[in-house]
């Protein structure tokens, strides 16, 4: 994403916030999803990696945040 941007997609003017709820709060999990919610990375598709990344870190945020610690107290 250019420092001077603060659009995520600068063709649909969706930002990388838009792009997380999607995730959080939509449950988003594929470029399909996030493409059908937000129409990121529609238009001329250059910021297919940046959405990609985005998406990529956020499942991985998801993944981590639904482990559990599994103590065996009987041992």
């Amino acid at each position: 994403m250019s420092a001077h941007s603060k659009f995520l997609c600068n063709c649909l003017c969706v930002t990388r916030s838009e792009v997380v709820n999607a995730v959080r709060k939509r449950g988003a999990e594929t470029l399909t999803d996030i493409q059908n919610l937000t129409h990121a990375s529609t238009g001329c598709r250059r910021c297919l990696p940046l959405v990609s990344e985005v998406l990529k870190k956020e499942l991985e945020g998801k993944r981590v945040e639904g482990l559990q610690l599994k103590i065996d107290f009987d041992s």
